[in-house]
């Protein structure tokens, strides 16, 4: 049987949140046969944290399983490794502190094709996952799931990678920039948006649960010169997509990305 969808997981000195995101993919109601998970360990200096990682999965049956290992850090450099290693036909990135629910992958193939990438809902919580609550992808999923595909309208849904499930030919060759080391997935989302067509949503019962934590990358402080040395290579970087691609990627919806990343450096600093 071909495997259907790749799972690629970035992990870093991994903890216990990696398997018990690995057990929530192995829980999947989707036929396990028709997946292949990827766990990409980056930037573990030390032996220990390749050790525990290679007993507990090796202790755990998870089907489909291949540990890749990197010892040079970057959330960005773990995800091309996984993208150049992957053998499904779609692509779905999870992040090692985060839970599916049981029929997330089941609900996301049932909505996907060639040209059209599937969408869950995506739920939030800090320790207990039955503390949730929506943040902007959450609150944009319920508002537009029943909406005409624009990518404008629908832009939120290309600001990460995560909850949603990618056909592999959308991706092609593009790979995440590994310079970028904020807003990476919307940089990436960016660069393949002109081969999206339509977005596919899943069941609103069909969930992507972020654990939001206050040692995350994305949430901690940065200093002020760091930010924006980060968010004028960001802000290039997209003319750069445009410019390569000028009569098949929206100019508004590139435009609408430079100023959120202006904006964005504004609340930081």
């Amino acid at each position: 049987m071909s495997v259907a969808i790749t799972i690629i997981i970035p992990t870093n000195k991994p903890q216990k949140y990696l398997f018990e995101c690995l057990d929530s993919i192995t829980n999947q109601t989707i036929d396990n046969n028709l997946l292949e998970i990827l766990v990409v360990v980056n930037g573990c200096s030390l032996d220990d944290y390749v050790r525990i990682c290679e007993e507990r999965l090796n202790n755990r049956s998870y089907k489909n399983l291949r540990a890749i290992y990197e010892k040079q850090s970057g959330v960005s450099r773990a995800r091309n490794i996984g993208l150049n290693h992957a053998l499904g036909d779609y692509i779905a990135f999870v992040d090692d502190d985060d839970l599916l629910s049981e029929n997330y992958l089941e609900g996301l193939y049932e909505n996907v094709n060639a040209t059209q990438i599937a969408v869950a809902n995506v739920l939030c919580f800090d320790s207990d996952i039955r503390d949730y609550y929506s943040d902007y992808l959450g609150r944009s999923f319920i508002r537009l799931k029943h909406k005409s595909y624009s990518i404008l309208t629908h832009r939120s849904f290309l600001s990460i990678c995560c909850a949603k499930l990618i056909p592999t030919l959308v991706i092609g060759d593009t790979r995440f920039n590994e310079s970028i080391h904020m807003s990476e997935d919307s940089l990436f989302m960016a660069s393949i948006s002109y081969k999206i067509k339509s977005i596919g949503f899943t069941d609103e019962k069909c969930v992507y649960n972020r654990r939001v934590t206050n040692n995350s990358l994305s949430r901690g402080k940065k200093d002020t010169r760091y930010l924006c040395k980060q968010r004028l290579i960001l802000i290039i970087n997209y003319i750069k997509i445009w410019i390569k691609h000028p009569f098949d990627i929206n100019l508004l919806f590139i435009c609408s990305r430079i100023t959120a990343a202006g904006l964005h450096l504004i609340r930081k600093t």
